[in-house]
């Protein structure tokens, strides 16, 4: 007796992808570079803000420790340095390599070409009682409001807002 083997139709062999297989991969890499490039945006948004808020705390803790403890502790911002801190005691923030900042008052005196600005409190009040840029100081009559500007490499903004003649301040997005 002769075993024979039933026909069986060769399997036809994968030679590639089809158009549908490559339109499916590319659907899926568009979408992830779309959700990569917009958590991008949102990290270097948040450098400006993130900036600013640091300035914020560090300008508060200057003047707390001014209306608080003995003697003066100043603010100083040295944008060409990249360094936010309260004087003497040192403490404070670097900015961010990837945020620029700078100055602009409102009032006679313009603080935009400077790069270091000293800010000094009242003891009593709390409200800003001198203000020195690049080792010249200023009349603080000249200067009503004085901007803070933290800018990201992408455009992205955010200003701390100081009002001289309170000593109070907030952060602006935007």
């Amino acid at each position: 007796m002769k075993l024979t083997r039933p026909f069986i139709k060769p399997e036809k062999l994968n030679s590639g992808m089809t158009l549908i297989e490559i339109l499916v991969v590319v659907a899926i890499l568009s979408i992830m570079v779309g959700v990569a490039g917009v958590s991008i945006s949102l990290l270097s948004s948040r450098d400006a803000e993130s900036c600013a808020k640091d300035i914020n705390t560090t300008l508060e803790a200057a003047r707390m420790r001014t209306l608080s403890q003995e003697g003066n502790h100043n603010f100083v911002m040295d944008t060409a340095n990249g360094e936010c801190e309260i004087t003497p005691d040192g403490d404070g923030e670097d900015v961010p390599s990837r945020v620029t900042v700078s100055f602009s008052s409102e009032g006679t005196y313009d603080l935009s070409a400077h790069t270091v600005i000293e800010i000094a409190f009242d003891k009593s009040t709390g409200r800003v009682s001198r203000v020195t840029a690049d080792s010249v100081p200023i009349d603080i009559n000249n200067v009503n409001l004085i901007r803070i500007h933290a800018v990201s490499d992408n455009g992205k903004r955010a200003t701390v807002m100081l009002v001289t003649a309170t000593g109070k301040h907030y952060v602006e997005y935007g």
